[in-house]
Order: C-alpha cells, then structure tokens, then sequence
C-alpha cells in the first residue's frame, strides 16, 4: 500500500490515541480511544470506545484488495453458497478475515468452498492477484 491508499476513519483529541480496534461482525468495528492529555476539557478528557458500522467487509483487508481491471483475477459467483469460479486457471491460496491461511489449490478453475463456515475470506492467486468473497 502506498500513502494514497489511506483512508481515515477516525480521529481523536489531542494527546489520545486510537487503539483496539476489532471488527465485531462484517460490517461493525470496535474502537478504543485512550490515555487522553489531562488539559483536554470534558467530554474530551475521558476514554471510551465506540463503534463505526456501515463497513463492507474489514477495512484491514485494503492490503488484500484490488482495484477492479477487466484484466485482474476474478472470482464468481460471490457471494458464494458451494463452489466458487476463477475467471482463469490458476494456483491459489484461501485466507479468513484473520489472515490465516485456510486452502492451497493447485491449477484450478473451481474451488468448493462447501467446508467454509459463513463469512468473508481472501482469495490469492500465484501472481498475487487478491479478491475477497463471501461465504453464505
């Protein structure tokens, strides 16, 4: 990622920091701000967490992310109840919302994802080619 890939979603008083955050189901994230400065008037003078929703998906995920080209690896249907198609034949590696790899394919076309509990996962081609898609 470069600096442009940045996004800010939140921001805290003076002296604070961001710490903490977790996803708590696909679409809410969890967020501590703490150790606020002592010369911080309330209510900025007080720790607390809070939670940002409306998130497709975990924002840390951006590192796995492409931006979509009609050239760039691709997998469909998604979401996905028992098979997922790659737009072409490749070796690929499936990966949970924690990074944890899950299932390394070689030369496939087709994967079943029938064993896959519900949720979001990543899939990695050989070239680096990431996608993300959802489990039903």
């Amino acid at each position: 990622p470069t600096f442009s890939d940045l996004l800010r979603i939140t921001a805290c008083s003076p002296g604070a920091e961001i710490t903490g955050a977790v996803m708590i189901d696909s679409k809410t994230m969890l967020i501590n701000s703490q150790h606020p400065d002592a010369g911080n008037t309330f209510p900025y003078n007080n720790s607390l967490t809070y939670a940002i929703s409306g998130w497709d998906g975990t924002p840390a995920l951006s590192i796995f992310e492409n931006k979509q080209k009609s050239n760039v690896f691709n997998v469909y249907p998604n979401p996905v109840n028992r098979e997922l198609s790659l737009n072409k034949i490749a070796d690929v590696a499936i990966y949970n919302m924690n990074g944890q790899r899950i299932k390394v394919l070689r030369d496939v076309e087709k994967v079943d994802v029938s064993d896959l509990a519900s949720g979001a996962y990543i899939i990695m081609n050989s070239e680096g080619d990431k996608m993300k898609f959802i489990v039903e």
